[in-house]
């Protein structure tokens, strides 16, 4: 999906102390810049909301005479699975805080959230658990956050090699080899 215009009006933006936006100029990469505190990521929360809370079936409803029930199926479907998610991901939180009447009131709300799924594809916490960990462990497999002692080690990596063209497998082995 690419968004080709974008307004956010005041009702929009006015409870994250911004004024409205609108741009029809998008190109396939957006950079929102600005100073520390000027309100980029609030703009990307109201984005976040604009876009979650669009009704999609009027704009399909101006351009199709009818839409099959399906569509709406699918998008409660999916709607449903993602209320699970953010609903495990407030559960984690409030255990974080060891306040008990938090952790119940999110184990509730995340019982309900799971309710409102197939019985066949309920989760449980457990289950979600298990998935994120297994996601992690791949991500992290893919994933090297380098760190001021990796950097260190790098320019040594640099420092060490004679070759005046090098290539990126060459630097990554030598870091490895020194690491």
């Amino acid at each position: 999906m690419r968004i080709k215009e974008l307004h956010l009006d005041n009702k929009d933006v006015e409870q994250f102390g911004l004024k409205d936006f609108k741009s029809s100029k998008f190109s396939s990469v957006i950079a929102l810049v600005g100073k520390n505190g000027s309100g980029k990521s609030r703009y990307l929360k109201a984005i976040e909301n604009k876009i979650k809370n669009y009704d999609i079936t009027s704009e399909l409803n101006k351009k199709f005479d009818y839409l099959s029930s399906d569509l709406d199926e699918i998008q409660s479907h999916y709607t449903n699975h993602y209320n699970v998610y953010l609903a495990y991901q407030e559960l984690q939180e409030a255990k974080k805080s060891k306040n008990v009447t938090k952790i119940s009131d999110k184990a509730n709300l995340f019982t309900i959230a799971c309710n409102k799924l197939p019985r066949g594809l309920r989760p449980t916490e457990k289950t979600i658990s298990e998935r994120i960990d297994k996601i992690n462990k791949e991500i992290t497999q893919h994933l090297k956050i380098i760190n001021p002692s990796d950097l260190r080690r790098l320019q040594k990596s640099f420092d060490n090699t004679n070759k005046k063209k090098v290539l990126f497998q060459d630097i990554i082995d030598s870091v490895i080899e020194i690491g």
